[in-house]
């Protein structure tokens, strides 16, 4: 299904009302020179075409999911930014709020037709209990300290890090979060179809 303007606006607005339960006042555009960019925010700079998101001419025909995702994470920026937040994608503000909402770091447009995810596998120890994990991070950088901390479930000490094994790009996975609220948004749209 390609969305329309007016559908991504109004879906755009749910999404918001959901998450942060206040009503969204800015409009969500389409910008069709945005190639390897999926969407982004764009704050009031000097009074010029005031505060809005934009996104990519691509993402109106991706899975409900995806766009799902990638609006929540334009909506954590303005969230932010509309608290007098740091909200740029290295802010440790935006970095929680991300994660507490369900959405992805950081969206990485790979083709023409899908959108994938880069994710670089760690691997992370526990040398008392033995105890070993796999975990896959996006975009994260050590040296700035970006890894999240990781507990032993045995013993509860922090895991170590044994460095990144591989980079890979991996078919998008919804987070439960962003499933429930795309089947939220479904049954609410099917509940006001049948009371017309």
């Amino acid at each position: 299904m390609k969305w329309t303007l007016e559908e991504l606006n109004s879906y755009t607005k749910f999404l918001y009302y959901e998450t942060f339960h206040k009503k969204l006042r800015i409009p969500v555009g389409i910008n069709g020179r945005l190639k390897t960019t999926i969407a982004w925010f764009i704050p009031d700079v000097n009074g010029i075409k005031g505060v809005r998101i934009e996104v990519s001419k691509q993402l109106l025909n991706q899975d409900i999911n995806i766009i799902t995702d990638v609006l929540l994470h334009e909506l954590c920026h303005y969230h932010l930014w509309r608290n007098n937040k740091p909200c740029d994608d290295c802010d440790e503000e935006f970095i929680e709020l991300v994660h507490k909402v369900g959405a992805n770091e950081s969206n990485v447009f790979t083709g023409e037709k899908t959108f994938s995810f880069s994710y670089e596998k760690y691997t992370a120890k526990c040398n008392k209990d033995k105890y070993s994990s796999t975990i896959f991070f996006q975009h994260v950088n050590p040296d700035r300290g970006e890894l999240p901390v990781c507990v032993c479930p045995k013993c509860g000490r922090l895991l170590e890090y044994k460095g990144c094994d591989d980079v890979s790009f991996m078919k998008y996975v919804p987070s439960e979060k962003i499933k429930f609220l795309v089947k939220d948004y479904s049954n609410k749209k099917i509940a006001s179809k049948k009371a017309k």
